[in-house]
Protein backbone atom coordinates (compact mmCIF):
# COMPACT_ATOMS: atom_id res chain seq x y z
CA UNK A 1 0.00 0.00 0.00
CA UNK A 2 1.42 3.34 -1.02
CA UNK A 3 1.20 6.22 1.39
CA UNK A 4 1.07 9.82 0.33
CA UNK A 5 2.57 12.51 2.51
CA UNK A 6 0.97 15.81 1.56
CA UNK A 7 2.96 18.36 3.50
CA UNK A 8 2.29 21.89 4.68
CA UNK A 9 3.65 25.05 3.10
CA UNK A 10 6.86 26.48 4.48
CA UNK A 11 6.02 30.18 4.21
CA UNK A 12 6.47 30.63 7.97
CA UNK A 13 9.71 28.72 8.48
CA UNK A 14 11.77 30.19 11.33
CA UNK A 15 15.57 30.33 11.27
CA UNK A 16 17.09 27.05 10.10
CA UNK A 17 18.86 26.30 13.38
CA UNK A 18 15.57 26.64 15.24
CA UNK A 19 13.89 24.39 12.67
CA UNK A 20 16.57 21.74 13.13
CA UNK A 21 16.23 21.78 16.94
CA UNK A 22 12.45 21.54 16.79
CA UNK A 23 12.49 18.81 14.16
CA UNK A 24 14.72 16.58 16.23
CA UNK A 25 12.13 16.85 18.98
CA UNK A 26 9.39 15.76 16.55
CA UNK A 27 10.88 12.50 15.35
CA UNK A 28 8.54 10.39 17.43
CA UNK A 29 5.38 11.60 15.66
CA UNK A 30 3.62 9.37 13.15
CA UNK A 31 3.03 9.98 9.44
CA UNK A 32 -0.69 10.14 10.16
CA UNK A 33 0.04 13.36 12.09
CA UNK A 34 0.97 15.07 8.80
CA UNK A 35 -2.67 15.99 8.19
CA UNK A 36 -2.49 18.26 11.24
CA UNK A 37 0.36 20.31 9.76
CA UNK A 38 -1.87 22.75 7.86
CA UNK A 39 -0.39 25.84 9.53
CA UNK A 40 2.49 24.18 11.35
CA UNK A 41 5.27 26.75 11.82
CA UNK A 42 7.94 24.55 10.26
CA UNK A 43 5.88 22.43 7.84
CA UNK A 44 8.19 20.51 5.52
CA UNK A 45 11.12 20.22 7.90
CA UNK A 46 8.93 18.72 10.58
CA UNK A 47 6.95 16.51 8.25
CA UNK A 48 9.85 14.66 6.71
CA UNK A 49 11.40 13.62 10.01
CA UNK A 50 8.34 11.97 11.53
CA UNK A 51 9.01 8.40 12.53
CA UNK A 52 6.82 6.66 9.93
CA UNK A 53 7.72 8.97 7.02
CA UNK A 54 10.51 6.56 6.06
CA UNK A 55 7.82 4.10 4.91
CA UNK A 56 6.24 6.62 2.52
CA UNK A 57 6.69 5.64 -1.13
CA UNK A 58 5.10 8.81 -2.54
CA UNK A 59 5.90 12.27 -1.24
CA UNK A 60 4.26 15.33 -2.78
CA UNK A 61 5.48 18.84 -2.07
CA UNK A 62 3.75 20.17 -5.18
CA UNK A 63 2.95 23.92 -5.04
CA UNK A 64 4.23 24.39 -1.48
CA UNK A 65 6.20 27.58 -2.16
CA UNK A 66 9.48 25.91 -1.23
CA UNK A 67 12.46 28.23 -1.51
CA UNK A 68 16.19 27.51 -1.41
CA UNK A 69 16.32 27.62 2.41
CA UNK A 70 13.39 25.20 2.64
CA UNK A 71 15.13 22.81 0.26
CA UNK A 72 18.27 22.94 2.42
CA UNK A 73 16.21 21.81 5.43
CA UNK A 74 14.35 19.20 3.38
CA UNK A 75 17.64 17.91 1.94
CA UNK A 76 19.16 17.44 5.40
CA UNK A 77 16.08 15.49 6.45
CA UNK A 78 16.34 13.35 3.29
CA UNK A 79 20.04 12.73 3.96
CA UNK A 80 19.10 11.44 7.41
CA UNK A 81 17.03 8.68 5.75
CA UNK A 82 13.66 10.25 6.57
CA UNK A 83 12.09 9.21 3.26
CA UNK A 84 14.50 6.52 2.09
CA UNK A 85 11.66 4.33 0.73
CA UNK A 86 10.33 7.11 -1.49
CA UNK A 87 9.74 6.04 -5.10
CA UNK A 88 7.94 9.18 -6.32
CA UNK A 89 8.97 12.65 -5.20
CA UNK A 90 6.98 15.60 -6.54
CA UNK A 91 8.72 18.95 -6.04
CA UNK A 92 7.01 20.69 -8.95
CA UNK A 93 5.84 24.32 -9.06
CA UNK A 94 7.80 25.71 -6.14
CA UNK A 95 10.20 28.63 -5.86
CA UNK A 96 13.60 27.06 -5.29
CA UNK A 97 16.51 27.58 -7.62
CA UNK A 98 20.12 26.54 -7.98
CA UNK A 99 21.06 26.70 -4.28
CA UNK A 100 18.10 24.54 -3.30
CA UNK A 101 18.82 22.11 -6.11
CA UNK A 102 22.50 21.93 -5.12
CA UNK A 103 21.53 21.05 -1.54
CA UNK A 104 19.07 18.42 -2.73
CA UNK A 105 21.60 16.99 -5.21
CA UNK A 106 24.13 16.60 -2.39
CA UNK A 107 21.57 14.57 -0.45
CA UNK A 108 20.89 12.45 -3.55
CA UNK A 109 24.61 11.86 -4.12
CA UNK A 110 24.92 10.71 -0.50
CA UNK A 111 22.33 7.98 -1.18
CA UNK A 112 19.32 9.65 0.47
CA UNK A 113 16.73 8.25 -1.98
CA UNK A 114 17.95 4.85 -3.19
CA UNK A 115 14.47 3.68 -4.29
CA UNK A 116 13.57 6.83 -6.24
CA UNK A 117 11.90 6.05 -9.57
CA UNK A 118 10.13 9.33 -10.42
CA UNK A 119 11.47 12.81 -9.68
CA UNK A 120 9.32 15.79 -10.66
CA UNK A 121 11.18 19.09 -10.60
CA UNK A 122 9.27 21.07 -13.24
CA UNK A 123 8.14 24.64 -12.72
CA UNK A 124 10.87 25.86 -10.38
CA UNK A 125 13.78 28.27 -10.86
CA UNK A 126 16.50 25.70 -11.50
CA UNK A 127 19.25 26.94 -13.79
CA UNK A 128 22.51 25.59 -15.13
CA UNK A 129 24.22 25.33 -11.73
CA UNK A 130 21.34 23.34 -10.25
CA UNK A 131 21.10 21.07 -13.28
CA UNK A 132 24.86 20.51 -13.20
CA UNK A 133 24.63 19.53 -9.53
CA UNK A 134 21.82 17.10 -10.36
CA UNK A 135 23.86 15.67 -13.24
CA UNK A 136 26.77 15.12 -10.86
CA UNK A 137 24.51 13.29 -8.42
CA UNK A 138 23.16 11.16 -11.27
CA UNK A 139 26.69 10.37 -12.48
CA UNK A 140 27.51 9.08 -8.99
CA UNK A 141 24.78 6.45 -9.41
CA UNK A 142 22.41 8.11 -6.96
CA UNK A 143 19.40 7.81 -9.26
CA UNK A 144 20.13 4.45 -10.83
CA UNK A 145 16.49 3.29 -10.55
CA UNK A 146 14.98 6.50 -11.92
CA UNK A 147 12.53 5.96 -14.80
CA UNK A 148 11.11 9.50 -15.03
CA UNK A 149 12.75 12.89 -14.55
CA UNK A 150 10.79 16.08 -15.16
CA UNK A 151 12.83 19.29 -15.43
CA UNK A 152 10.40 21.23 -17.66
CA UNK A 153 9.62 24.92 -17.13
CA UNK A 154 12.90 25.76 -15.41
CA UNK A 155 15.75 28.06 -16.48
CA UNK A 156 18.18 25.43 -17.76
CA UNK A 157 20.36 26.41 -20.73
CA UNK A 158 23.23 24.80 -22.64
CA UNK A 159 25.64 24.33 -19.73
CA UNK A 160 23.11 22.44 -17.61
CA UNK A 161 21.90 20.35 -20.53
CA UNK A 162 25.47 19.46 -21.50
CA UNK A 163 26.18 18.28 -17.94
CA UNK A 164 23.01 16.17 -17.96
CA UNK A 165 23.90 14.78 -21.40
CA UNK A 166 27.35 13.80 -20.14
CA UNK A 167 25.74 11.94 -17.22
CA UNK A 168 23.46 10.11 -19.67
CA UNK A 169 26.41 9.25 -21.92
CA UNK A 170 28.28 7.84 -18.92
CA UNK A 171 25.40 5.43 -18.25
CA UNK A 172 23.66 7.35 -15.47
CA UNK A 173 19.86 7.24 -15.62
CA UNK A 174 19.96 4.13 -17.81
CA UNK A 175 16.27 3.40 -17.16
CA UNK A 176 15.01 6.70 -18.57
Amino acid sequence: VQRVAALAPCAALPALSQVDRRCHACTSRRLSDLRALGSHPFGVAAAVVFGDAGAATRVSLHRRRLQDADMAVFSRACASGAIASCRLLDLQVNSFGDKGMEAFSSALAAGALPQLRILKLGGNHIGDAGCTALASACASGAMAKCTELNLGANHICDEGLEALSAAFAAGALAHL
